[in-house]
């Protein structure tokens, strides 16, 4: 599937730079938005101001974590079907959503 809007939602300055460095590195050619607050990007995309193809979300943020983020996203009928690959650099076990591989 290509995606023609990215949407990165990450508070780790670091992270977001290393993730715009490696869709370089494979050469997908989308727009990216980054945004560091999923609260901020969550009002955005009720708004429809932000419509992305898919978001990239990270696991652990202040104000609005990436659970909540999506357990918001997925209980809003215009933004439900938008794909969500959630991120985390936390070594914990228990972070892990989904099923192991």
């Amino acid at each position: 599937m290509r995606y023609s809007k990215v949407l990165l939602i990450d508070d780790d300055e670091d992270d977001r730079e290393l993730f715009l460095m490696a869709m370089k590195e494979v050469a997908i050619r989308a727009e990216c938005q980054v945004l560091a607050d999923a609260k901020a990007a969550l009002q955005q995309l009720e708004t429809r101001e932000l419509i992305p193809d898919v978001i990239f979300l990270d696991l652990n943020m202040p104000v609005m974590d990436g659970k909540g983020f999506l357990t918001a996203i997925k209980a809003n009928q215009l933004l439900k079907e938008i794909p969500v690959i959630m991120l985390s650099t936390s070594a914990n076990p228990k972070s892990r959503i989904g099923r192991k591989a």
